[in-house]
C-alpha cells in the first residue's frame, strides 16, 4: 500500500489531523497495521485485530517517537 493510500484510510478511520510530518516509518507500520486488518479472512477477526492495536494503543493519535 502506498503512503498517501495509508494517510487517506488513517484519516477517515482514526485521525484527520495526522499527516506526512509523522516520518516514512511511522506511516510504514501503520500500513502493516492496516495490511493485517485487511488481510483477516472475514469481518470478526479484522475487528478482533483492530480491537487489539485499539487496547494496545498501536492507533492511538499521539504520534510514535523516531
Amino acid at each position: 500500500m502506498r503512503q498517501d493510500q495509508t494517510i487517506e484510510i488513517y484519516h477517515r478511520a482514526v485521525h484527520p489531523a495526522m499527516g506526512e510530518e509523522q516520518g516514512a516509518q511511522w506511516w510504514a507500520d501503520v500500513s502493516t497495521e492496516l495490511d493485517a486488518v485487511i488481510a483477516a479472512p472475514d469481518t470478526a477477526t479484522a475487528a478482533l485485530v483492530i480491537a487489539w492495536y485499539m487496547t494496545t494503543g498501536a492507533w492511538s493519535a499521539r504520534p510514535r517517537s523516531a
